[in-house]
């Protein structure tokens, strides 16, 4: 892992981009188009404002409508978060994006985005409570932002895996009525049904599957970031009643489109992909191979993703006692010692202990 840069190294090149694009934001929607080139006034949660070059009068877009906003010149702080955030260094990142939020008054799209992020990094970090913390602050501050209704799923997401059911139904019923209240718009309505379903799958996994398609159908279209998220679940589900085939072909679909969903989906595809191929009554030793290479993809390629690496980590460590190499047993221990000594807390590590 590379350390990430001093203040220093990253100045004159932070300076030459902002000199070079003045006014060169994206903003990129949840059907995967992107407006590129332009200057975002404002991100509410009715709308994001925008100016194109050489034009005067700003344009709109519906906010909820929109997945993305990436800033062409935020502070210098802003670039060294996001350096730690590659380098999974996540307590350093929640500093940097905190001073990268103050540092960015009179913009308050880019100053919400930065203490959405600065949650996010505590939660990826671990930290439970200051997460949540971080959570409220942006949503007392800025309750107007396109990242509040976002911050209070993220609040919800948060304490729904850190197994308290009680209070993030309480958050997530919230979001609902919040929505509706404030006209948040129709896809807080749908995340907020969807991670309630996940909430109550584990009691009825036949009723939440129903409820799941019935999801996949209303936002397939206008929302295909939930109803992908909503296939992951489908795909899940059918794993744990035994329907291999049909959850890999859910799986693969998703991999097949992947512009459409979060790192988190894709990653929990290629687990999900995994899974289906791996524990399918008699897997041969290709549908093993075909597993852990999904496995790994989730090691190398999503170590950010948290709360999919440790499944990752202890299935591939799983498939190499199962596939056949000079290596694989070194390998197999190498992999399950990492899930327990890194991700001590989740229930991958408890089963990695035991070899």
């Amino acid at each position: 892992m590379t350390m990430f840069k001093p203040r220093s190294a990253l100045v004159p090149g932070i300076l030459f981009a902002a000199a070079a694009v003045a006014t060169a934001d994206d903003i990129k929607f949840v059907d995967g188009r992107i407006e590129g080139k332009v200057e975002v006034v404002d991100e509410t949660v009715e709308k994001v404002e925008y100016r194109r070059q050489g034009l005067r009068q700003n344009q709109t877009y519906p906010a909820d409508k929109v997945a993305e906003v990436t800033y062409s010149d935020p502070p210098e702080d802003y670039a060294i978060a996001m350096e730690n955030m590659e380098n999974l260094v996540f307590e350093e990142a929640a500093k940097f994006f905190r001073t990268a939020a103050e540092n960015s008054e009179g913009r308050k799209g880019l100053q919400a985005k930065c203490l959405f992020q600065a949650g996010e990094a505590l939660r990826r970090a671990g930290q439970v409570e200051e997460a949540l913390t971080a959570y409220a602050d942006l949503v007392e501050r800025q309750p107007d932002s396109r990242y509040a209704p976002l911050a209070r799923l993220q609040r919800g997401i948060t304490l729904m895996r850190a197994g308290d059911a009680n209070r993030a139904q309480q958050a997530l019923d919230k979001l609902k009525s919040e929505a509706t209240a404030k006209g948040y718009g129709q896809r807080w309505v749908f995340e907020a049904d969807l991670q309630l379903l996940i909430l109550g799958e584990a009691g009825n996994p036949a009723a939440a599957r129903e409820a799941y398609e019935r999801l996949v159908t209303q936002t397939e279209v206008s929302f295909p970031t939930v109803a992908n998220q909503a296939k992951l679940r489908i795909g899940r589900v059918l794993i744990a009643s035994k329907e291999f085939d049909k959850a890999r072909q859910y799986f693969q679909a998703l991999l097949d489109n992947r512009s459409a969903s979060s790192r988190e989906v894709v990653a929990g595809a290629f687990n999900g992909l995994g899974a289906a191929l791996c524990n399918k009554p008699g897997a041969t030793e290709q549908d093993l191979k075909k597993g852990l290479y999904s496995y790994l993809r989730v090691i190398v390629m999503y170590q950010d993703v948290i709360e999919e690496l440790p499944e990752a980590l202890y299935s591939a460590g799983k498939c190499f006692q199962k596939v056949p190499g000079p290596d694989s047993a070194d390998r197999s221990a190498l992999l399950l010692r990492r899930c327990v000594v890194d991700h001590p807390d989740s229930p991958w590590a408890k089963l990695a202990a035991k070899g």
